[in-house]
């Protein structure tokens, strides 16, 4: 578990890096078949509350379509993303901190090319 720590990333959030880069380690281990990679960011929240703002970029798989609406077969695509938030949301529970969620494929970042997904 994440406790508050004393390294400071921004204004708005303390936290100990070490300790959460750690924990992402160990997500990306736990879904190394899905997840390419996970960054994060402290900041605040709309609310001005302290929050962490994970960025999860998934590998692509054949079929694989993230938006559920669209494509009955992303159904696997969000149940994906569903365990990646849990096991986060776990690891890091007790940091004090509230947790978002962006999910991108390789290949929509390949097209994509945002910075703050590299």
């Amino acid at each position: 578990m994440i406790g508050i720590g004393s390294t400071m990333v921004s204004s708005a959030v303390d936290y100990d890096k070490e300790q959460l880069d750690s924990v992402v380690a160990e997500i990306e281990k736990q879904f190394s078949d899905d997840v390419e990679r996970i960054r994060y960011a402290a900041d605040e929240d709309w609310a001005h509350d302290p929050a962490l703002f994970f960025k999860v970029l998934l590998m692509d798989r054949p079929g694989a379509v993230l938006n559920v609406s669209e494509d009955p077969r992303s159904q696997a695509g969000f149940a994906l993303c569903n365990r990646i938030m849990s096991a986060i949301r776990d690891a890091v529970r007790d940091h004090g901190s509230h947790s978002y969620f962006s999910f991108r494929l390789v290949s929509e970042q390949a097209k994509l090319r945002d910075p703050e997904w590299d």
